[in-house]
């Protein structure tokens, strides 16, 4: 995992997303449903972005967005 200039500003981004889908999902379903969904919803959005190439899949990106539910998990 090497950090570069853009992710400044999309690691943050991917940690709210995580959090904010995460809690907002909480409302209807448990935690561990709403964290394994964005999770799952994550992982695709990373797929999508590499051409569908599961090696070339961020894992820095996929670490803030698990960062993200994690902290929403401990307020549902």
């Amino acid at each position: 995992m090497t950090w570069q200039d853009k992710d400044w500003l999309d690691q943050p981004l991917h940690l709210a997303v995580g959090l904010i889908g995460t809690f907002t999902l909480g409302q209807w379903m448990s935690w561990l449903e709403a964290s394994t969904f964005v999770m799952g919803c994550a992982y695709v959005r990373e797929l999508n972005q590499h051409d569908w190439d599961w090696y070339r899949v961020g894992l820095l990106d996929l670490f803030f967005f698990a960062i993200g539910a994690a902290l929403a998990a401990f307020f549902i």
